[in-house]
C-alpha cells in the first residue's frame, strides 16, 4: 500500500546521516568544565581522593578514553560521508 508520496532513492540513508551529524555536533557542545566535573565525579565514585596521584591518573585516563572515542567517531563519520557520496553518485549515474 502506498500513501501517494514517493521518496527519492537514498533519502533514508541521508536521514540517518543527518541524524548522526546532529548527534556528533551535540556531543562536541559539552564544555570542558562539564567534562572535567563529570570525570572528577567518576573518579570519586571509584573511591579515589582528590589531590592524590591515583585521582590524577584516573582523570588522565578518562580524558584519554574520551579522545579515543572522539577519534573513532570521526573515522566513522568519514566512512558514513564516503558511503553517502558513493550512494549519491551511484543514484545519479542510474538516473534516466
Amino acid at each position: 500500500m502506498t500513501n501517494g508520496f514517493s521518496r527519492p532513492p537514498g533519502s533514508g540513508r541521508r536521514a540517518v546521516l543527518g541524524t548522526a551529524f546532529a548527534l556528533a555536533g551535540l556531543a562536541s557542545c559539552i564544555s570542558p568544565e562539564s567534562k572535567l566535573a563529570s570525570d572528577k565525579t567518576q573518579c570519586e565514585t571509584q573511591g579515589l581522593s582528590p589531590s592524590t596521584n591515583a585521582f590524577e591518573d584516573c582523570l588522565a585516563e578518562a580524558n584519554s578514553r574520551r579522545r579515543d572515542t572522539q577519534a573513532r567517531q570521526a573515522v566513522r563519520m568519514r566512512e558514513l560521508q564516503d558511503l553517502s557520496m558513493e550512494n549519491f553518485l551511484h543514484s545519479q549515474s542510474a538516473a534516466p
